[in-house]
């Protein structure tokens, strides 16, 4: 069995050998590009990222500390309502 081969014609002018190469020095140079746009996106996901985390950590720490800070103060009141109502009750 026989195989049909195709066969160019030439009927449109090939490029030549300098167009081609800044054809390829093109494509080249988009994808630099490409590539530096897409490393910038990353780098900036990453800090964003990193700057989240830092300022969740600080958040945390700040809601924790006013957690304690809240809970001590709700103790002491509760503490001096307490020695108002044994003074009152020794009075009375």
């Amino acid at each position: 069995m026989s195989e049909i081969g195709f066969k160019k014609m030439n009927w449109m002018p090939r490029a030549s050998a300098w167009e081609e190469h800044q054809v390829r020095l093109e494509k080249r140079r988009a994808a630099m590009e490409a590539f530096a746009q897409q490393q910038a996106t990353l780098v900036n996901a990453f800090a964003s990222a990193f700057s989240f985390q830092l300022t969740s950590s600080v958040d945390n720490v700040a809601k924790t500390a006013s957690d304690r800070i809240i809970a001590e103060g709700r103790k002491q009141v509760e503490d001096q309502q307490a020695a108002l109502t044994a003074g009152v009750n020794k009075v009375a």
